[in-house]
């Protein structure tokens, strides 16, 4: 209370201003018709504002939680699908997840997400977006996937080149948009404009999932080329994704160390 009345007594005169100045606003907007029509229109353009914001505010965030939603929702159709999944001879459940960090422009490429061994996730299972794939869990904690981007040099892919062709996909720096095809016949039909897929070998992405698109072909040795592909993960963009859990891989996995043998 005594600070009140010691910063009243301080500034005594600012205060007489102000409440001169709002009385003297008042009077005006109130006894003339031109001020007060003027303090009127301002005063709607004022509440129109602060309604749009506030109305901008919870579509956003009724945004945000329809979006969730839909991820959920994604999740749990790609779940269904099974018909389609064994017709490939490959069975799995798509775990959603959020992204928390990345790191994608230095030597240690890495994606951290929101899943871990609470909920299902297992070492080397893919990860998929919407529209494109990740990369590959290399480490599991309770809550959380530490996740090796494809753009990362020793990741190597398979894929399908138009659903028919089968190609191993590396990255090369520095662009991560773009992708390879290596070891591709000359004598296969590729061309400009062709689609890429995953193949679903070795049980880590599921089958037939979009990867990018044919954009350039080189010759690269004799018999061979080497195609350029646009890849349809959207990095920056990045903030939903698909674990998927092969039910298959350990079978995988148990007959390739057979080989070796």
């Amino acid at each position: 209370m005594r600070r009140l009345l010691a910063f009243i007594k301080k500034h005594n005169y600012l205060i007489t201003f102000l409440i001169i100045e709002l009385i003297a606003f008042a009077f005006s907007t109130s006894l003339n018709a031109v001020h007060k029509s003027a303090w009127f229109n301002t005063r709607v353009q004022l509440v129109a504002f602060l309604n749009q914001w506030s109305s901008s505010v919870r579509e956003y965030i009724n945004l945000t939680h329809t979006l969730d939603q839909m991820h959920y929702m994604t999740a749990s159709a790609l779940n269904k699908t099974t018909e389609y999944i064994e017709r490939r001879h490959i069975s799995g459940v798509f775990i959603p997840a959020h992204v928390v960090s990345m790191e994608l422009m230095g030597r240690q490429k890495y994606i951290i997400i929101n899943r871990g061994e609470v909920d299902g996730v297992k070492k080397f299972a893919g990860v998929v977006a919407p529209v494109g794939i990740v990369g590959v869990v290399s480490a599991v904690s309770e809550n959380y996937s530490l996740v090796k981007p494809i753009i990362s040099r020793d990741i190597r892919v398979s894929v399908l080149i138009n659903r028919n062709y089968w190609a191993t996909m590396i990255w090369e720096p520095p662009d991560p948009q773009v992708a390879f095809l290596i070891d591709v016949p000359v004598y296969l039909p590729v061309k400009e404009g062709d689609s890429v897929f995953t193949s679903g070998a070795a049980g880590i992405f599921p089958p037939m999932w979009t990867v990018g698109e044919v954009i350039e072909l080189t010759e690269e040795e004799v018999g061979f080329i080497k195609a350029k592909v646009k890849l349809f993960t959207s990095w920056r963009r990045l903030t939903r994704v698909f674990i998927f859990n092969s039910q298959d891989k350990e079978e995988w996995d148990s007959l390739r160390q057979k080989l070796l043998m």
